[in-house]
């Protein structure tokens, strides 16, 4: 089995989702339908979120089963899902987590998880292209760097 060092997956799949945004746009030019090339563009970006957060559980001895980046309808659902459904995370991540706001109207990031929907158009996410690879980057970062030693 290969094992992979911390983030070195988020980093990966940030890779592909540049990639995936690249060939969208050339198949775009050519007019071409990028549709399944966009969908797996918004996949990557919330694979990438996903496994970071599955990384910094393992790193701060944590089980990260059934651990994913959250998202929810409101504040009150966030936390809830945060201290139900993922509660395999140390205090500080789920506070960090909480106050990022990962609900409509809230962090701008809830787009990713807006557009990561089958009946999602694909000029929605081709408009969003961009923002989304950025702050999802930055978000990683902030992560990795953030919670990245043991308590």
């Amino acid at each position: 089995m290969t094992v992979l060092m911390p983030f070195q997956t988020s980093k990966m799949k940030l890779a592909r989702a540049r990639y995936r945004a690249d060939a969208a746009l050339a198949l775009r030019r050519d007019g071409q339908d990028a549709g399944l090339m966009l969908r797996g563009f918004v996949r990557e970006l919330r694979a990438a979120l996903d496994s970071t957060i599955v990384d910094i559980a393992r790193v701060r001895s944590k089980d990260p089963e059934d651990v994913r980046f959250p998202f929810a309808e409101n504040a009150r659902a966030l936390s809830d899902l945060i201290d139900v459904e993922i509660r395999r995370i140390d205090e500080d991540l789920a506070a960090h987590l909480k106050g990022l706001k990962l609900w409509p109207g809230g962090h701008r990031l809830y787009l990713l998880h807006a557009l990561d929907r089958d009946d999602a158009r694909p000029e929605s996410i081709a408009a969003a292209m961009e923002e989304l690879l950025q702050i999802v980057t930055e978000t990683v970062a902030e992560l990795g760097s953030r919670f990245w030693a043991r308590p």
